[in-house]
C-alpha cells in the first residue's frame, strides 16, 4: 500500500516533511491549506514548477491538496477558496482537493457549491473529495451525494475512524463507496482521545481487506495531531504507522501461502498429494529399479 503523511498540526515546512517522507520510505504527502492562502512557499505560483519537478525528481507523490473547505453552507468566499484551491492544483500537478460538510441542515448547499465549481474540475482533470466525516460519517448519506453527480471528479476521501466512530464496519464503508474511494484517511482513538495508530478502535485488519476488495491502490494518509503528543517526532509516528499496517498485511499474505510436508517452505499455491493410486505404482517402479540387497 502507499502511505502518505498530512501535513496537519505539524507545524513543520514543506522541506521539512518532504525530507521526513523520503527518510521513512513514505510516498507522498498531503498538504493542509491555510484559511487565507498566502502566496509563499508551495502556495506560491511562481515557485509551483520548480516544486513539482523537485518532488518528481525525488519521487515523492503530492498526495491531494487538503481545502480545508466546509461545504456545509454555500458562499461566495467558499467558491473563491475552492477555485483558488483548484487552481494551485494544476499548478503543482495534484489530482485531488479534500473538502468536508458540517453542520449542514440539508445537502443542497453543498450540491450547489460542488454544481458550480464542477466545470472547473472537469476542465483541468482535477478530482474533488468529499471526506466520510461529520455530516457525512454515515457513508450511505455520501453515496446518495455522490449519486446524484454520478461523475468522475466528485469523488470520496474515505476517512476510516470517523466512519468506525459512527459505527460503520470498514466492509459497509467499502461497499456504500466502493470506487468512488480516491483517498483514504487513517488515525485511531480510545475513550479518551487520539492515540498511536493501532492503539485505539480502528479495525486495522478489515480496514486493509476492504481496500483490498476494490484493489485499491490510491494513498492512505496518515493524520496525526502533533499537539496531542509533542514528545514524538514525525519520525517515530512515521516509523510506527507503517510497522503497524505492514504487519497486518503481512499477516493477510500469510494465510495466502501453504507449508510443504515438511515445513521448511510456503509456496502460493497448495500442493495435489499423489493419489493413492499412483504412489502405489510409484512405490513398485521404485523397487524394482532400485532393488535393495
Amino acid at each position: 500500500m502507499n502511505l502518505s503523511i498530512s501535513s496537519y498540526k505539524w507545524n513543520l515546512t514543506e522541506a521539512e516533511l518532504v525530507r521526513a517522507v523520503i527518510d521513512n520510505r513514505f510516498n507522498g504527502v498531503e498538504f493542509v491549506l491555510p484559511d487565507e492562502i498566502e502566496k509563499k512557499g508551495i502556495f506560491d505560483p511562481s515557485n509551483a514548477a520548480a516544486i513539482k519537478r523537485s518532488l518528481a525528481d525525488r519521487k515523492v507523490v503530492l498526495a491531494a491538496l487538503n481545502s480545508a473547505l466546509n461545504i456545509a453552507e454555500y458562499s461566495p468566499s467558499s467558491v473563491k477558496k475552492l477555485t483558488d484551491c483548484i487552481t494551485l492544483a494544476v499548478n503543482l500537478g495534484v489530482e485531488n482537493v479534500t473538502v468536508y460538510s458540517k453542520g449542514a441542515k440539508n445537502k443542497d448547499d453543498a450540491v450547489k457549491l460542488l454544481a458550480e465549481i464542477l466545470p472547473l474540475a472537469e476542465k483541468y482533470n482535477k478530482q474533488i473529495l468529499i471526506e466520510s466525516r461529520d455530516d457525512y460519517a454515515r457513508t450511505d448519506a455520501l453515496s446518495e451525494l455522490l449519486n446524484s453527480f454520478a461523475c468522475d471528479d466528485i469523488r470520496a476521501c474515505w476517512d476510516a475512524c470517523a466512519t468506525a466512530l459512527a459505527g460503520e464496519e470498514p466492509k459497509d464503508s467499502i461497499r456504500n463507496l466502493g470506487a468512488y474511494v480516491s483517498l483514504v484517511h487513517v488515525s485511531d482513538v480510545d475513550e479518551k482521545g487520539p492515540v498511536l495508530f493501532g492503539e485505539g478502535i480502528l479495525p486495522i485488519k478489515e480496514l486493509v481487506n476492504a481496500l483490498d476488495s476494490i484493489n485499491y491502490a490510491g494513498q492512505i494518509v496518515l493524520v496525526w495531531d502533533k499537539t496531542i503528543y509533542p514528545e514524538y517526532d514525525i519520525d517515530v509516528i512515521l516509523t510506527q504507522f507503517a510497522h503497524t499496517i505492514k504487519n497486518y498485511q503481512n499477516e493477510k499474505n500469510k494465510k495466502h501461502l501453504y507449508y510443504n510436508l515438511r515445513h521448511t517452505g510456503r509456496y502460493v499455491w497448495k500442493r495435489k498429494p499423489l493419489s493413492t493410486a499412483l504412489s502405489a505404482k510409484f512405490s513398485t517402479l521404485w523397487r524394482k529399479s532400485f532393488p535393495t540387497k
